[in-house]
């Protein structure tokens, strides 16, 4: 019995040695540029007021300079009892060198009651952000212009370059916003993918109260791997945390 105990406990040993070792070695193959040079696949658990509701699948497809970023979410869990929409987005960009330069963004929602299809077209030739909703509203664009999906990239390049401080204008379908963004801190979190290092950076629009907190990974090119999400000061809290991640083979 004696014997049996130890043999037990060294295979327990022995096997949380090989589960770091192979851990070691995907954190070691995500980082040094991997994400934001060759493309990923990011899947994210949804959470609202603490209530798992659903999952977010993110693709980024890169083709010398020029990429898509694709973002898919489903409900799940009891949420699948009270909603069957899907939303899909799609953004297309050029990219030059460590600089995202956005051009078109789709939003459609299908599989319920209330469906949508929205664009948004960023022409640099006229210098103007063009909006399919609310009668084909236009905004001048700006050097800091992004959509929905695209400024999550910017963000990650921008804390690579070092920044604490900088300024977002964020197009979703309907309108544009500001957001004001700064580093607060360094934060070890934990998520549905383990437990990570991060920087944290809160980002407010002054105008409506809309308010994001991220915090992005070092260690896969400051990807933001929770992300919390309130549309107006005391609102709800929408939450997304990394579940699983994979670099795309160059």
């Amino acid at each position: 019995m004696f014997v049996q105990t130890i043999m037990k406990q060294n295979r327990s040993r022995i096997n949380n040695r090989y589960l770091w070792f192979f851990s070691l070695i995907f954190v070691t193959s995500v980082c040094h540029g991997a994400l934001l040079d060759s493309g990923f696949k990011a899947e994210f658990e949804v959470r609202v007021k603490g209530i798992y509701v659903g999952t977010a699948k993110r693709q980024l497809d890169i083709k010398k300079n020029q990429a898509e970023f694709h973002s898919t979410a489903k409900p799940g869990g009891l949420a699948k009892l009270f909603s069957t929409a899907v939303v899909t987005e799609t953004s297309a960009m050029e990219l030059s060198g460590s600089k995202v330069k956005p051009l078109t963004y789709s939003y459609d929602q299908t599989g319920g009651k209330d469906i949508k299809h929205k664009s948004v077209i960023f022409d640099w030739q006229q210098g103007l952000i063009k909006f399919s909703d609310g009668g084909g509203k236009e905004f001048p664009i700006s050097d800091h212009a992004y959509d929905m999906l695209n400024f999550q990239l910017e963000l990650m390049h921008t804390l690579q370059r070092g920044t604490q401080e900088f300024e977002f204008d964020v197009a979703d379908y309907r309108n544009l916003y500001t957001y004001h963004s700064r580093v607060v801190g360094k934060e070890k979190v934990s998520v549905p993918f383990g437990e990570l290092e991060t920087i944290k950076v809160d980002s407010r629009s002054q105008t409506d109260g809309k308010h994001f907190v991220f915090w992005c990974a070092p260690a896969f090119d400051y990807l933001p791997v929770r992300v919390e999400y309130t549309k107006k000061p005391g609102g709800i809290v929408f939450l997304t945390e990394l579940k699983s991640l994979s670099v795309t083979e160059p």
